[in-house]
């Protein structure tokens, strides 16, 4: 009974951990949502402002795009958050995974992605016509943050290669580019390897992707520092 005692109690406080924890990061988005806005919205006036420098608007847009680094960071946040705990509900729904692919990638497109980076996508016949259940939003969003971390951890540009193929156990995805590859201390955090938390990267958009993958009951495998595999279910349409 002692020890079911000290158990319980042990519960209650890690729960009331984790409720604070939920709570100070919802209060802290909440109080910077507006003085952001403000800082992009008077960034973005002084970027079109004609009667500024060449110079003072090239530093108004580096205003904007750090404000809006910022802001997806703080949404990043939240979701992981969310995630984590099973406080964010899936949106579970009938979607083509080729179609999915292909929007995701002609948005980056025409959002604009350096002329030094390329992403090729090649999706097997089989593929093109089946149907997969889940929250094609958040899975949109996983698949756009292993394109995006190529992107951004390779400055001076690479080539990205999307690959969806049939499995006896349904459809893999693969996410593979040419360029530095993932810091080996990333995979290991990422897997449960690394054992001394502190020297954990910053790895946020990973971990979201890896995180929405498991709430579809989806497996993210490592191939290698360049390569990662998506194991997902899938019905015939």
């Amino acid at each position: 009974n002692h020890t079911s005692d000290l158990l319980i109690r042990q519960r209650e406080r890690l729960n009331r951990r984790d409720d604070a924890r939920t709570a100070w990061i919802s209060g802290v988005s909440h109080d910077i949502r507006t003085p952001l806005s403000l800082i992009m919205g008077y960034a973005g006036n002084l970027k079109e402002d004609p009667s500024l420098s060449e110079e003072q608007r090239h530093l108004a847009g580096l205003m904007e795009a750090q404000s809006l680094q910022i802001k997806h960071l703080i949404e990043d946040l939240n979701l992981t958050s969310r995630l984590e705990y099973h406080m964010q509900p899936l949106r579970s729904a009938p979607f083509k995974p080729s179609a999915l692919l292909r929007e995701l990638i002609s948005h980056m497109y025409n959002c604009g992605i350096s002329k030094d980076h390329a992403i090729d996508l090649y999706i097997e016949q089989e593929v093109e016509q089946m149907t997969m259940t889940g929250d094609s939003t958040l899975l949109s969003r996983a698949f756009s943050n292993l394109i995006g971390n190529s992107i951004r951890h390779n400055p001076d540009g690479c080539t990205i290669t999307v690959t969806a193929c049939l499995t006896p156990k349904g459809i893999c995805f693969q996410v593979a580019d040419d360029g530095t590859g993932i810091p080996d201390i990333i995979i290991r955090s990422l897997t449960g390897q690394l054992l001394d938390t502190e020297k954990a990267p910053h790895i946020m958009g990973l971990r979201i992707a890896m995180q929405i993958f498991s709430a579809h009951g989806w497996e993210m495998v490592f191939t290698d520092k360049n390569t990662i595999h998506i194991f997902g279910d899938s019905t015939s349409s």
